[in-house]
């Protein structure tokens, strides 16, 4: 088998600066959480990122995730929250949720890139 190295979009020479909006959907990952959003804020630090913004859906976590999410939120004035309750109510299937969660995220993008 042969292995290819994966190189980083972000470690090519640009010659522009380029603006990047990060979406994510988070449910009882506590975990791992911090660990992503601080590898996500760092290739935001990148030179030749411009502008950044993070934008996470959570709902129904029963773990520390929302917690997690709600301080650096408070800390990180690019990060935005979608922090809903009770969405497997209004969306039983998990497919149906995912694509409402995505639709949500996508819109706010939209909006930001648009002003």
């Amino acid at each position: 088998m042969k292995l290819h190295k994966t190189i980083s979009p972000l470690c090519i020479n640009m010659n522009e600066n380029i603006d990047i909006h990060f979406a994510g959907l988070a449910r009882n990952c506590e975990d791992v959480l911090k660990k992503n959003l601080t590898n996500i804020m760092n290739i935001s630090k990148h030179p030749d990122v411009n502008k950044s913004t993070i934008w996470i859906a959570e709902n129904d976590s029963v773990d520390n995730t929302r917690k997690i999410l709600e301080q650096y939120g408070k800390e990180c004035e690019y990060i935005n929250l979608f922090l809903l309750n009770e969405v497997d109510n209004q969306f039983p299937e998990r497919e149906m949720r995912i694509a409402y969660l995505r639709e949500l995220l996508l819109n706010g993008i939209r909006e930001t890139v648009s002003e």
